[in-house]
């Protein structure tokens, strides 16, 4: 079983797969196999440093790519179309056998929900997640333009074979996260 678990940024998808990890699945987090595959594949750092060589040089400075891309939709569109590929791919590799939990903020966006089972999407009020998110460093500046790169909640809704509430307690969501497991 592949659970895909989506939402918004900062409305608590590594906690939640952190949850169904606890549960016996394997965790894979698309972040994170992003990072790695910018520090390993050399031909993905040539094609970065050609389109935002203000970014790259000799490794990703993500800081500054981000500030480059978030707020100009042309070239979000631009390093998602060089970057996708290349981690659904590493994805589609790491998720071949036994119970995984994918954390993948774009799930819906890479057109990658027919890599899981089941696609649960996270949600939590405004007001939560951007107190989480300021609690982490996060400027409203930052929030506001990385949010407004991703698809809208209600429209990731439409993918959901489940949705969990993250707005409450750890407990609340805690137990959201084991009826999906007994029901899945």
């Amino acid at each position: 079983m592949i659970i895909g678990v989506t939402g918004l940024f900062g409305s608590g998808k590594t906690l939640v797969s952190r949850m169904f990890a606890e549960h016996g699945y394997k965790h894979v987090d698309a972040d994170k196999v992003y990072g790695e595959l910018l520090d390993t594949r050399p031909e993905l750092l040539e094609e970065l440093r050609a389109e935002f060589s203000e970014a790259v040089k000799d490794k990703v400075d993500r800081n500054k790519l981000k500030k480059i891309v978030f707020g100009d939709k042309e070239k979000l569109k631009r390093l998602n179309e060089i970057t996708h590929p290349v981690v659904i791919e590493e994805i589609r590799r790491l998720v071949s056998s036994g119970n995984v939990v994918l954390d993948v903020p774009l799930l819906v966006e890479a057109n990658a929900v027919d890599m899981v089972d089941k696609v649960v999407v996270v949600i939590c009020d405004d007001e939560a997640r951007i107190k989480r998110l300021l609690e982490k460093g996060y400027s409203r500046e930052q929030i506001r333009q990385i949010t407004a790169s991703q698809l809208d909640e209600k429209e990731k809704i439409k993918y959901a074979d489940y949705v969990v509430d993250n707005s409450g307690s750890v407990g609340k969501t805690r137990e959201q996260v084991e009826k999906i497991i007994r029901e899945a």
